[in-house]
């Protein structure tokens, strides 16, 4: 691939012009470049990255278990991108970016992980690799200082999905999905989705914890405990031999009972939370 078509969007409120598009990781593997930070010469603003982040996620890419629907952020540094510009003819801001009149690198300033994880597997097979597709988000031109404000923009207000959500939503593609609760008892997380059904069963029916666990995206009111905390809890209990392979409605018995008697020696507690 010499030639990528880009759609251009919105400039940086710098004047720094923004592409995107999609490369194969063949015409990318190497032409990336991470700016990680060196503190004796005070250069690069990123952390070096973690391998078994690298190594996990080349392997559920291996065994297609996940997808990579999300741009990466690079920038093309070197002035040739102005060269490699042109226009394609086609309407709706469509451009050309020509690989091969770009003389420089593209530095990665977000998602360094997925980029190298991708790398090790076109490493391990190229013809196998080699025309997966990379989604991409590109600044042309931006200096050392505009990516490092971009890279600070990007990690500082993202945030994760809150524990409980997570779990909720791990236990809703378990529920449609069987390849994902394949992999949880493969990986041994399989605990998690009774947790959290036991966890939902208590919060619904139990007059112990009846309205006093908050599930997901509830508001607090008079709940005294998040769910995730709840489900976390559970894991010792379900992993007990003569727990574990137990029907569902067979362990919320036992946990409720659990419960009542603990409340019976310790009212107080739940009387006045």
């Amino acid at each position: 691939m010499k030639t990528v078509t880009i759609v251009e969007g919105q400039q940086l409120k710098s004047g720094v012009r923004i592409v995107s598009g999609s490369i194969s990781l063949s015409a990318l593997v190497n032409r990336t470049l991470t700016p990680w930070r060196d503190a004796r010469t005070k250069e690069g603003y990123q952390r070096r990255p973690t391998p078994s982040r690298i190594s996990k996620l080349a392997a559920e890419i291996r065994k297609n278990k996940v997808d990579i629907p999300t741009a990466v952020l690079l920038n093309a540094r070197h002035p040739s991108w102005a060269d490699a510009i042109a226009e394609t003819g086609l309407s709706n801001g469509c451009l050309s970016f020509d690989l091969s009149l770009y003389k420089g690198t593209f530095s990665v300033v977000d998602g360094q992980h997925r980029i190298e994880a991708l790398k090790l597997l076109h490493t391990e097979d190229p013809d196998e690799y080699g025309p997966f597709r990379l989604q991409f988000v590109m600044m042309l031109g931006a200096t050392k200082v505009q990516e490092l404000e971009q890279f600070y923009i990007v990690n500082s207000t993202a945030k994760s999905v809150k524990t409980d959500l997570a779990l909720d939503l791990l236990k809703q593609r378990a529920e449609h999905d069987g390849s994902v609760m394949n992999y949880l008892v493969e990986t041994g997380q399989d605990w998690k989705i009774r947790a959290q059904m036991l966890t939902e069963m208590m919060a619904d029916n139990s007059s112990i914890w009846e309205k006093r666990i908050r599930l997901a995206n509830e508001q607090k009111g008079k709940t005294t405990i998040p769910s995730s905390s709840f489900v976390v809890s559970l894991e010792k209990f379900l992993k007990m031999p003569l727990v574990q392979n137990a029907d569902v409605d067979i362990q919320y018995k036992i946990l409720n009972t659990y419960w009542i008697g603990i409340r019976s020696v310790m009212p107080d507690p739940f009387d006045y939370p």
